[in-house]
């Protein structure tokens, strides 16, 4: 039982729902962010009681519905992955022959090892995704999900994640926090090449992921991949809809958000942060 639930119980009474959901002020945010939610962020469902904050993450289940079927509402609640965790070594200071190509793989790159240090990168010696660098949804902790990019060219994938992992988060959502602008970009090496102003997808927007956006101070630029420029100008104009300041930043064709200096990108978006269109980079 969460200290919160019966609070988040009281703030629910004279709501109404919006289909079998409410949102109501967080009462944990104070606490865990150190600022007061004026946004509600915090949804409830009314028919299960399990509630989530998708500002500070807290979560819980209202004391009426204890009890009741102790599975959580998918919503609310991330799926926790089943598959084992691999033993990994963190790369930043490793010396070993036996990652060498990955360090030699990130540097190719341009990725410094303070970079390689702060994001947590790791690599298994061997199963399922030896030969790639792992890069965890949240450093220095495996369990919330992590994308394993492999180091060598080839047939195989060149991304793979444990399965079950939950799309209900961002990459580097420690990002949200900082002052200025931030980029929101597709892949977890696009968030790494602009580390740490940067926060990913992991893939194309899920709805979770834009409730978290939506429910943080911005200003956002989006800089999905140049065939997605679509869905960033919507992203953006949803954001503005809610209320943030965000903008659209189109790459080149053929080029990501890991291939423009950042520089580029944060000067593209703060014109993109005053105009009703995407702002287009002509090559780089």
């Amino acid at each position: 039982m969460s200290r919160w639930d019966e609070e988040v119980d009281r703030l629910s009474k004279g709501r109404v729902a919006d289909g079998k959901y409410v949102r109501v002020p967080c009462p944990a945010c104070p606490s865990r962010t150190g600022k007061e939610d004026h946004k509600d962020s915090l949804s409830l469902n009314v028919e299960s009681g399990w509630w989530r904050c998708w500002k500070c993450d807290a979560r819980g289940r209202t004391p009426d519905h204890e009890g009741d079927d102790p599975e959580p509402d998918p919503a609310p609640e991330d799926a926790p992955s089943a598959e084992p965790l691999p033993e990994v070594y963190l790369l930043a200071g490793d010396c070993s022959m036996a990652f060498a190509a990955h360090r030699e793989y990130l540097a190719a790159r341009g990725l410094e090892e303070r970079v390689w240090a702060e994001a947590g990168l790791c690599a298994a010696g061997v199963g399922r995704y030896a030969g790639r660098v792992i890069v965890p949804v949240v450093p220095g902790d495996l369990r919330p999900g992590f994308v394993a990019r492999s180091v060598w060219p080839g047939p195989a994938p060149k991304y793979i994640c444990p399965k079950g992992m939950s799309r209900a988060q961002l990459y580097n959502a420690a990002a949200l926090a900082l002052p200025g602008l931030k980029l929101a970009v597709e892949g977890a090496f696009d968030a790494l090449a602009h580390w740490p102003r940067a926060v990913a997808f992991l893939g194309k927007p899920t709805e979770a992921q834009v409730n978290i956006l939506s429910h943080h101070e911005g200003p956002f630029a989006v800089v999905l991949d140049p065939d997605a420029w679509r869905e960033s100008v919507a992203l953006a104009q949803r954001l503005r809809v809610r209320g943030l300041e965000a903008g659209c930043v189109v790459p080149p064709p053929g080029l990501d958000a890991a291939l423009l200096p950042q520089d580029l990108l944060l000067a593209a978006g703060e014109l993109a942060l005053t105009t009703a269109g995407p702002v287009r980079i002509r090559g780089a």
